[in-house]
């Protein structure tokens, strides 16, 4: 992967991260110092990245100081050793710090520094081992992304998820090879509260299709508590038969035991197209994934002022060959919200997917009524 932004556009980024992370050094906040215009509120993601504020209690000696701090040095082939005194960081009493690096070929490929004293935190213990890639440095030409609109996005993104409730509505498009192509209005509706526990309401009115599915079909589904209630409604499809509804309920490691059974099930397909997509799923031979790079799942990214485009190896990001490469198109409302996006991707070899969604009445309050009381309690709801 190759990006390319400029330093301008990268440095409300870097403070924004700088503050989400609590790191509060003198240093940085004046290479980072950035126009209140600029700068980038990235609060709402706090609870989901590494407080780094300990460094704040590292305190650095000056130059003289340190010389006159070290108890001990020593040297062998490839390594660098010192211990230096406890109190040389401005801690009464800690104890003695060992710092010891390593070298190969002239560079240094190692530090490592042991109790090392962090006010408020204790002892911290740093392992670092450096590597020197081949590489060269070229000017960016056609093959960089050019990533200058990313701070307005980023800036867009905090600010919407900064709103807490939503709804949506949209169109979800599927196509199965020659089989069926059908269009499936949908709406959405959730809120996250201040524990980022998430309810929810989803609405879709399904067609029906001849072969494809079974009845003509309304499915709401509720989120609640972790849980999710799925409530059909189907209309007869003579006059010799009744209409009926059917409940049940999930959770999330349900759904990921059985993905196909759980939609077959949500949009009421016949057991023939069931049996279609089961077929076509191949084997997955992917191992476990290790960390997640972000330089793998990201494929490309554009924009033109406009609206942004994202394309994402799906295959990698659901560690799934049935999965294919992610479209993904986000459009602004011209006043610093998120407002619409449009999904397109594969899913197996045989069913493609569509989504257009917009958010609608965006910073107003999201009516959840819809979602009956009492989910829990209910019998009607069946573990499926």
């Amino acid at each position: 992967m190759k990006l390319t932004i400029s330093k301008e556009k990268l440095m409300p980024i870097l403070a924004a991260l700088k503050e989400l992370m609590g790191i509060d050094i003198p240093l940085l906040d004046e290479m980072l110092d950035v126009a209140p215009q600029d700068r980038i509120d990235l609060s709402i993601l706090k609870p989901r990245l590494p407080d780094l504020s300990f460094v704040n209690g590292i305190e650095l000696p000056e130059l003289p100081e340190l010389i006159s701090g070290i108890k001990s040095l020593s040297a062998a082939d490839g390594e660098l050793g010192a211990v230096l005194a406890g109190d040389l960081l401005g801690q009464e009493g800690a104890d003695d710090i060992a710092v010891r690096a390593t070298f190969d070929g002239g560079y240094i490929t190692g530090l490592s520094v042991e109790r090392l004293p962090v006010s408020g935190v204790g002892q911290a213990f740093v392992n670092i081992e450096l590597q020197y890639p081949d590489c060269e440095v070229q000017a960016p030409d056609g093959e960089y992304m050019q990533m200058d609109s990313l701070n307005k996005l980023i800036n867009e993104f905090a600010r919407t998820a900064e709103l807490r409730q939503y709804k949506l509505s949209g169109k979800l498009k599927a196509v199965m090879l020659g089989l069926f192509n059908a269009d499936i209005p949908f709406e959405m509706r959730f809120t996250v509260d201040s524990n980022d526990s998430v309810r929810g309401y989803l609405k879709f009115d399904i067609p029906y299709i001849l072969g494809v599915t079974n009845n003509k079909t309304v499915t709401e589904m509720y989120l609640e508590d972790d849980v999710v209630y799925v409530k059909r409604f189907m209309k007869r499809l003579t006059i010799f038969s009744k209409d009926k509804t059917d409940y049940v309920k999930f959770r999330s490691e349900d759904f990921s035991a059985d993905p196909i059974g759980y939609i077959a099930h949500i949009f009421n397909l016949t057991d023939s197209i069931k049996k279609t997509i089961s077929d076509s799923v191949t084997e997955n031979s992917r191992g476990e994934q290790d960390s997640f790079r972000i330089e793998k799942a990201l494929k490309d990214y554009q924009s033109d002022g406009t609206e942004y485009y994202v394309l994402l190896d799906g295959a990698y990001i659901a560690n799934d060959d049935n999965f294919s490469d992610i479209s993904l198109w986000v459009r602004p409302d011209g006043s610093g919200y998120l407002s619409s996006l449009m999904l397109q991707t594969k899913i197996i070899s045989v069913l493609s997917i569509k989504v257009d969604a917009s958010i609608n009445d965006i910073g107003q309050a999201v009516d959840m009524s819809m979602i009956p009381s009492g989910l829990a309690q209910d019998a009607k709801y069946q573990w499926k």
